[in-house]
């Protein structure tokens, strides 16, 4: 069977896609149908361009009454669509990411336009209602649509690389009655009059504990091992396609909340006698979510960045420069991965010193652990293919041939 056959045949498709957050969002999601009963097809392995999807769909043999719940590549929707035709489709927010594959953050919304266009016309789009290109699209889309968001007490402006801080509508500049993280909070037009929509899911409270968890309110108080601001959108992401698939939010908040984080995504791992936070980062408002989660930690940070340069990460790491490495200029800090040369120099231009730089990952997370008191944390933050590097690392010490 062909891979268009395959999704054709799908009867309860959900895509899952946007810039951060499209595997925990995913990951909840599917644990939220397990646990009602149901038997989701998922790509858990992040495998999310359309050679992986095809493997995760031929791997299910006949898909049946099983519902698919996909985490899908930005720049791999409009390969998919037609034939796929999700029923359900969610974005999670729209940030500047790889800028050598995608381009800046409108060449992306216009894809997404255009896929929405192709839902069929009982399709729900769930989207994202702080992050104004998102909730745009969703509006625009003539769909229905499940919008989700923070609505809590809190002020702040966007950060200082937020990527849309214009009107989509008009191109004047927002305003920010509240901002969670980069651009995403509460914001209006005082132009044209557009405003965030109305949440359909919300969570009434966030109180992050450094990189221990988050609490929200989701009709009913949870507490979620998931670390940040990101990781609260990523629940109500899934809690919202959840009630599109009939599961009321409270109880899908509940057992989301249960279900913790994917593995690195923002996951604590003992090695020996350390306790080491894996972090994963791929773009500035990625790193100012976690850099705000770890230096929300007590005390002196050790931490570890590890940054490589694969096709899948993108070929440019510029994007380092518009990272706030300069929060932990008090730390100490180490650098690795296949771009630790150019790690050091974003850290130089920080006035951080790097008490050690390994273009090894085994070498860089070694040299990190041996500066590193046992009584204190490692933080290590790395990009998607270091954190695969560094799992290799950590399986041959644990299973050496």
């Amino acid at each position: 069977m062909s891979l268009a056959a395959l999704l054709a045949s799908i009867e309860t498709l959900v895509f899952v896609t946007g810039t951060n957050g499209k595997s925990t969002t995913a990951h909840l999601l599917g644990q939220i149908l397990a646990a009602t009963g149901a038997d989701p097809i998922r790509n858990r392995d992040g495998a999310n361009l359309v050679g992986g999807i095809e493997d995760v769909l031929r791997a299910a043999g006949d898909p049946g009454a099983r519902p698919a719940v996909l985490e899908v590549d930005e720049g791999t929707v409009p390969k998919l669509m037609p034939p796929a035709r999700p029923g359900v489709f969610v974005v999670t927010n729209l940030f500047r990411d790889q800028l050598d594959r995608y381009g800046e953050i409108d060449r992306v919304a216009e894809t997404l336009r255009a896929a929405m266009a192709l839902l069929p016309p009982d399709g729900v789009v769930v989207a994202n209602a702080d992050d104004p290109t998102v909730a745009a699209l969703a509006l625009g889309s003539e769909r229905r649509t499940v919008f989700f968001g923070l609505d809590v007490v809190q002020r702040g402006a966007p950060g200082r690389h937020a990527d849309a801080v214009l009107c989509p509508q008009c191109g004047a500049t927002l305003v920010f009655d509240a901002c969670f993280v980069s651009h995403l909070g509460r914001w209006r037009c005082d132009g044209c009059g557009l405003a965030r929509p109305s949440l359909d899911v919300a969570s009434t409270r966030l109180e992050i504990d450094g990189c221990r968890g988050i609490t929200l309110d989701v009709g009913s108080v949870v507490r979620s091992s998931l670390v940040g601001v990101h990781g609260a959108y990523s629940l109500l992401g899934a809690v919202a396609a959840a009630s599109v698939l009939g599961v009321a939010p409270a109880s899908a908040a509940a057992i989301a909340a249960a279900s913790g984080p994917m593995p690195a995504r923002s996951e604590w791992i003992t090695w020996g006698p350390h306790r080491v936070f894996l972090g994963l980062v791929k773009n500035p408002a990625g790193f100012e979510a976690m850099a705000n989660a770890i230096t929300a930690e007590p005390g002196e940070k050790h931490v570890l960045f590890l940054l490589n340069d694969r096709r899948v990460d993108g070929g440019d790491v510029s994007w380092i420069w518009d990272c706030e490495v300069e929060r932990f200029e008090r730390d100490r800090v180490s650098a690795g991965g296949l771009r630790a040369e150019a790690l050091r120099l974003r850290l130089k231009y920080a006035g951080i010193r790097p008490v050690a730089v390994a273009t090894s990952h085994a070498a860089a997370f070694e040299g990190a652990l041996a500066t590193c008191p046992t009584e204190q944390p490692l933080y290590v933050i790395l990009n998607y293919t270091a954190m695969l590097d560094l799992f290799d690392v950590i399986r041959k010490a644990l299973f050496p041939v």
